[in-house]
């Protein structure tokens, strides 16, 4: 589904549809959010577990209207290096940030860690690893896509459904959403703020809190066998 010429284009074409062009990267107000599917920030897992997360862009304006909404946007995904160790699958792009060139990205290990991440840690190169990305977009001639209300300013929209596996290693591993490399990318990701259109380059786009995953640690897991056994003991005396 992907064609880097074809998403050069369909940026540019984007961008003028939604008038986006010539504005600064000081009017951004746009966050890249990773959360666990259904909410949440934490959670207990163990080796082999596979942990369903969902990636939003928030996009925050000032003036208290319903004015906000997101076109476009390029993203990779991490976790920690070394700790607990797991692997992202290239995500699920959800409507209507499936049009025209889209990708879910690639899975690599980027941090020599032996997990996989997604996406390149440049945009230059041949060929171009700007194709490794994450990259949702809709349709800017459609109009302004509908999101969730979230307080006085800010909208939240789905992007994509992500899964994590985990293999093991360590106790505890944080997994996010970074704005792409700067390199290789002419528009890092289309958005409108307070009525008004933008544009903002990697440098404008934020990371939300981080997932964190752990496992429980070997003297914990061992003081709940033991009160397991002792309430057992306790039941058989009775």
């Amino acid at each position: 589904m992907f064609n880097l010429r074809g998403m050069r284009k369909a940026l540019l074409v984007g961008a003028a549809a939604a008038g986006l062009a010539g504005a600064s990267a000081a009017e951004a107000g746009l966050v890249l959010d990773l959360q666990l599917a259904g909410g949440g920030k934490e959670r207990l897992v163990n080796p082999g577990d596979t942990v369903q997360l969902q990636l939003y862009g928030v996009v925050t304006g000032t003036d208290g209207v319903d004015n906000e909404t997101l076109y476009n946007v390029f993203a990779v995904l991490r976790s920690s290096t070394g700790g607990l160790l797991g692997n992202f699958s290239p995500g699920q792009i959800v409507p209507p940030y499936d049009k025209g060139p889209f990708t879910g990205g690639v899975a690599m290990d980027v941090d020599g860690d032996s997990d996989l991440d997604i996406g390149s840690t440049t945009g230059a190169g041949t060929p171009s690893p700007v194709s490794t990305f994450l990259f949702a977009r809709a349709d800017p001639t459609l109009g302004p896509v509908p999101g969730v209300r979230e307080g006085a300013n800010s909208e939240r929209f789905l992007l994509a459904n992500i899964q994590f596996h985990v293999t093991g290693g360590g106790l505890e591993t944080l997994l996010n959403a970074h704005r792409a490399p700067v390199a290789g990318l002419t528009i890092a990701g289309n958005y409108q703020q307070d009525g008004a259109a933008g544009v903002t380059t990697a440098a404008g786009i934020t990371s939300g809190d981080p997932v964190r995953l752990f496992i429980p640690e070997p003297t914990t897991m061992g003081l709940a066998a033991v009160g397991a056994l002792g309430l057992l003991a306790r039941r058989r005396r009775a």
